[in-house]
């Protein structure tokens, strides 16, 4: 187990599936995954789903070899660092919400209706691709949401 400290969500836990192991997740432990890290092919699968159903809202390459598809609901990242560096591909919590700007064909509403949330995507990904999960990265505790997240973190930040 790895921890590490996140200045947003408190403490991750990294726990690495070995490679006899499988992917589970417990009704208790679910709402704690921050990240998967999965197999190219799962990411792969996971983008066409998302783009064939519209539900990617904006694409950000953040420099630095990171390239995000933001969902309303989730997040798939792609790490890359040139050829000496393996890839690395995730599934994340956490989405945005389209610009106004944004070419997205489907109201915010509409997206909110048709995107699964990130729980509803680990639990099919146990389900049926546990293999393809290489770690999880979980939350220490379950993150604050809305007011109370910003509240939060802002608290003796003076």
């Amino acid at each position: 187990m790895i921890s590490r400290k996140s200045s947003l969500t408190g403490y991750i836990q990294s726990k690495k599936v070995s490679l006899n192991m499988t992917f589970s997740i417990t009704e208790v432990r679910e709402r704690r995954i921050g990240s998967l890290v999965i197999t190219k092919e799962l990411y792969d699968k996971l983008e066409k789903y998302s783009r064939s159903n519209g539900l990617i809202t904006s694409t950000y390459n953040h420099g630095h070899g990171v390239v995000r598809y933001y969902t309303v609901k989730y997040c798939l990242q792609m790490n890359y660092h040139g050829q000496n560096h393996p890839q690395k591909y995730l599934i994340k919590r956490g989405g945005r919400y389209p610009s106004k700007y944004a070419m997205v064909k489907k109201t915010v509403e509409e997206l909110e209706y048709s995107t699964p949330t990130f729980d509803a995507i680990c639990r099919n990904i146990a389900i049926k691709y546990p293999h393809m999960v290489k770690f999880a990265n979980y939350i220490s505790e379950t993150p604050l949401k809305g007011f109370a997240a910003t509240f939060n973190n802002s608290v003796g930040n003076d």
